[in-house]
């Protein structure tokens, strides 16, 4: 009984923490994660399309 009282109150207490971030943060946080994705994915694709065209001669 109390662990689980224990993992509630560390639950809420993470919840709470991420209200705390101004929209700015927030804002910034997103354009990272949308660059790094994006950034990824390309990386991905050139290489797969290398991989490709390489294997295909």
């Amino acid at each position: 009984m109390a662990r689980h009282v224990a993992k509630s109150l560390t639950f809420a207490k993470m919840h709470a923490m991420a209200k705390d971030v101004s929209r700015e943060e927030e804002q910034r946080g997103t354009e990272k994660v949308l660059f790094w994705g994006t950034a990824i994915a390309l990386i991905l694709f050139v290489s797969l399309l290398t991989i490709a065209l390489i294997g295909t001669s």
